[in-house]
C-alpha cells in the first residue's frame, strides 16, 4: 500500500484514480449551485435591508431591522449545510470510491449531516469555554491592560493562543472523519483521530499549505471591502434631512456581491483540495483492509 507523504496528500486532487471530468463538472457545479443559493438569499437580504434604509429616509429609525432579524440569518443554514453535504459526499466518493460525478440526498449525505452535528458541538464547546474564560479572568485582563496599543496586541495574542491551538489540535485531529464516514459507510468522528495518528504534522502542514493563499486572499478582500462598510456605517450625514438611501444600498450591494462571488469561487477549490487530503489519509490507512478498485454499494 502507498505510504502517506505530504507531497501525495496535497496533490492527490490532481492524481485521484476515480473517472476523469470530474473536476470540471465537480467545480461548474458547486459554483452554479452555490451562486444560486446565495444570490437567493442575499437578494432577500438586500431588500429587507434596502426597507430599512428607506424607513429611515422617512424618519423611522429602524436601520438595524436587517441585524436584528436573525432568522433572515439562521434560516437558509440548514439548506446551505444540505448543499454541502451533498458536494462533499460527490467528491469523496470520487475520490475513495472511484465513482463519477453525481448529485444526490441519500445514506451517503445523511451520515454526513452526523459529521457535522459532532463539529457543531466541538464548536460549541470551544465556544462556552471561551466564554467562561472572558467571564472569569475578563475584568482583570482589561484592567491590567496598558495604553499602548502594541502591549495591549501582544497581551491578547498571548492570551488567545491557547485557544487558537487548541482549535488547530482539534481540527486536525479530526479532520478525516468525513473521508472515514464515506469510507466505512457509517458515522464515524472519534475513530478518526486514529487516523491522524503518525499523520498529524503532515496533515497540518498540508492544511496550512492549502489555507493559507486563500486566507490572504481574504485579507486582501477586507482592504477593499472594509471601507466600503465604514463608508456606509459613516452614512447618513448629520442631518437625516438630506439622507439619500440609495447610496447605501448600493454601497451594500456592492459590498456583497463581491464578497459573496469571491466565497463562491473560490470556496469549491479549497474544499476540493482539502478533501483530497483527509482522502489519502484513510485510503493509506495501514489499518484498512478494504479494496480501493471495489465498486462501491449503490444507495437508493
Amino acid at each position: 500500500m502507498e505510504k502517506f507523504s505530504f507531497s501525495s496528500a496535497l496533490m492527490h486532487f490532481r492524481i485521484s484514480q476515480g473517472p476523469s471530468g470530474f473536476v470540471w463538472k465537480w467545480l461548474l457545479a458547486y459554483v452554479l449551485v452555490f451562486g444560486l443559493a446565495n444570490a437567493i438569499v442575499s437578494g432577500l437580504q438586500l431588500y429587507s435591508y434596502y426597507q430599512a434604509l428607506d424607513a429611515v429616509a422617512e424618519g423611522e429609525f429602524r436601520a438595524t431591522q436587517p441585524f436584528t432579524n436573525l432568522w433572515r440569518q439562521i434560516l437558509p443554514l440548514p439548506f446551505f449545510v444540505a448543499i454541502l453535504a451533498m458536494f462533499e459526499a460527490s467528491a469523496l466518493r470520487w475520490y475513495i470510491r472511484r465513482e463519477g460525478f453525481s448529485l444526490r440526498f441519500g445514506k451517503d449525505e445523511f451520515r454526513l449531516l452526523g459529521v457535522f452535528l459532532c463539529w457543531g458541538g466541538i464548536l460549541i464547546l470551544l465556544s462556552v469555554a471561551g466564554g467562561l474564560f472572558l467571564m472569569i479572568f475578563g475584568n482583570t485582563i482589561i484592567s491590567n491592560m496598558s495604553r499602548s496599543v502594541a502591549a495591549n496586541l501582544i497581551i491578547t495574542s498571548l492570551l488567545a493562543l491557547p485557544f487558537i491551538s487548541l482549535a488547530i489540535y482539534v481540527a486536525i485531529s479530526f479532520m478525516t472523519s468525513s473521508a472515514l464516514t464515506i469510507r466505512e459507510n457509517k458515522v464515524l468522528f472519534i475513530s478518526s483521530k486514529r487516523i491522524v495518528s503518525g499523520k498529524f504534522w503532515r496533515l497540518l502542514a498540508a492544511a496550512l499549505v492549502v489555507t493559507l493563499p486563500f486566507y490572504a486572499l481574504d485579507v486582501i478582500v477586507d482592504f477593499f471591502v472594509v471601507p466600503l462598510f465604514l463608508q456606509l456605517a459613516n452614512a447618513p450625514p448629520q442631518d437625516w434631512a438630506l439622507y439619500d438611501p440609495t447610496n447605501s444600498f448600493q454601497t451594500f450591494l456592492i459590498t456583497t456581491v463581491f464578497t459573496v462571488g469571491v466565497v463562491v469561487l473560490t470556496a469549491p477549490i479549497l474544499q476540493l483540495i482539502m478533501l483530497g487530503i483527509t482522502s489519502k489519509a484513510v485510503l493509506t490507512d495501514p489499518d484498512w483492509v478494504g479494496q480501493t478498485y471495489t465498486v462501491a454499494e449503490t444507495f437508493e
